[in-house]
């Protein structure tokens, strides 16, 4: 979350948007240590849930809205989505990055934190997708890029696959 914060280069009384806020904990995070101003949104009614108890007493605004339905054109100074791709679909790639760069002030930030696949990879996601999340779409950092660089500058991104497979021992070890 400290590493997320740091890329959003945020200063106290901005406005973030929290695209598929899951159970708030980034959002909670970002407005108690840096004293912004969220709108988380989520498409599940049980996270909304969770969230808005989570992020309660906090500058937090829970919506569950899907993406797609967001109405909030040139409002936040950052947008960020945390493991939020993989359930926009593969057909859905370019109308994402779309309603994100819509919903950014011109000198808005994004940051996007999620899995991506490369072929040539010693550690792919093949084993990930079949059993950490089956039935989950997860698009190569090729197309990534290729979608994302008609509504942003990419300033720069960060392979974190060795913490994955980490990640992935422990969660094998919690079973």
């Amino acid at each position: 979350m400290a590493l997320t914060a740091e890329k959003l280069k945020l200063k106290k009384g901005m406005r973030v948007l929290d695209v598929g806020c899951g159970f708030g904990g980034l959002s909670r995070y970002l407005a108690s240590e840096h004293g912004v101003s969220i709108v988380a949104i989520t498409n599940s009614r049980e996270m909304a849930a969770y969230s808005k108890k989570n992020c309660a007493g906090l500058d937090v605004t829970v919506l569950e809205v899907d993406w797609r339905d967001l109405d909030e054109i040139g409002r936040f100074d950052r947008v960020v989505g945390i493991e939020v791709m993989f359930r926009v679909g593969r057909h859905n790639l370019d109308e994402f990055f779309a309603k994100i760069s819509s919903c950014l002030k011109p000198d808005g930030i994004c940051v996007i934190q999620d899995f991506w696949n490369h072929p040539d990879m010693p550690h792919n996601l093949a084993t990930a997708t079949k059993y950490f999340f089956p039935g989950h779409y997860v698009f190569s950092i090729d197309k990534i890029l290729r979608q994302s660089g008609k509504y942003f500058r990419l300033e720069g991104y960060l392979d974190m696959s060795d913490d994955l497979k980490a990640t992935g021992y422990h969660w094998l070890a919690n079973f």
